[in-house]
């Protein structure tokens, strides 16, 4: 198998390479060949793929809108291979992709609340960044920047789908005890894959975390209750240790979003005696204490 498509590549025809690879048998190990849409005779053998190319009707573009509007063979190829999971994970990805492609300026039509500023400020940390600054150091090189973009692309989805398989993630989502109506998760011991954005969608503000050595409070971006509260140091401060930077002490972040014996970025070397149990039961008294604070969720990334 071949995969054919157009030079000089685009988000479309890259991120089609990208979901081919992916979803569809024999491509993940296919030749991929750039050509000259204009002048390439289209010389193909029986299983070779044509994307984000017509071709004369052999190639694959989106599917095409009453009103005309031809959508992304990105959309295309995710919408007819890829299993109900992935898509789902990609559904932010391809409408992005597909809006960009068929009507352009993207952030304009998915997002028309944002003001130009913003929007650039948006577009300057976008994945349309990532992409042109690549084209940008090796240009002419399409396979380069294709197979840059596959790792984003298959990293994404491996950190998406956590793996765990449902059987695991069923058997550990049955040992988090919640605290505060449902508001504060007590997580010990969670497996490789975890993330607190799994608690944050489910309505979580806030979880306390044990694993070895760390301990420590972490919550959701849209809250703006400080994880080191002082009814939440007290807890610390009951059992004698240290508040503080370094080793051996917790660390309040300056933003107030965690407070923390180590993390998985730096694990603690020491265990502490603070009881996580009690711990969470502080930081559910806490939340409680201000309701508005119980409102929107966010999904979040773990440290």
């Amino acid at each position: 198998m071949r995969i054919f498509t157009h030079a000089n590549v685009d988000r479309d025809n890259t991120f089609s390479i990208c979901a081919a690879r992916e979803f569809i048998r024999g491509a993940s190990e296919a030749e991929v060949v750039f050509v000259n849409q204009r002048t390439w005779n289209a010389e193909t053998e029986p299983g070779d793929l044509i994307l984000d190319m017509s071709a004369g009707g052999r190639g694959w573009k989106g599917d095409k809108d009453e009103d005309g509007i031809v959508h992304s063979c990105f959309k295309y190829i995710v919408d007819h291979f890829a299993p109900r999971e992935d898509r789902e994970i990609l559904r932010h990805l391809v409408a992005f992709v597909d809006m960009q492609d068929s009507r352009g300026e993207a952030l304009k039509h998915l997002l028309p609340n944002l003001s130009r500023e913003e929007r650039m400020f948006v577009s300057e940390i976008s994945i349309s960044a990532v992409f042109f600054g690549i084209k940008a150091i090796h240009p002419g090189n399409d396979l380069y920047v294709v197979n840059v973009m596959a790792d984003f692309f298959s990293g994404y989805l491996e950190l998406k789908r956590r793996n765990l398989s449902d059987d695991e993630r069923s058997n550990f989502l049955q040992t988090i005890e919640f605290f505060g109506d449902g508001k504060v998760a007590l997580v010990i011991d969670s497996p490789e894959g975890f993330s607190g954005s799994s608690l944050f969608n489910r309505g979580v503000v806030a979880y306390v975390y044990e694993n070895g050595n760390d301990k420590g409070v972490r919550r959701r971006n849209s809250s703006t209750v400080r994880m080191d509260h002082p009814r939440i140091r007290a807890v610390v401060e009951s059992v004698g240790e240290e508040i503080g930077e370094g080793d051996g002490k917790w660390y309040p972040h300056p933003s107030g979003f965690l407070f923390s014996w180590g993390t998985r970025t730096g694990h603690a070397s020491t265990p502490s005696k603070v009881n996580t149990r009690k711990l969470a039961q502080a930081v559910a008294e806490v939340l409680l204490s201000v309701p508005e604070e119980l409102g929107e969720n966010d999904d979040s990334e773990d440290i």
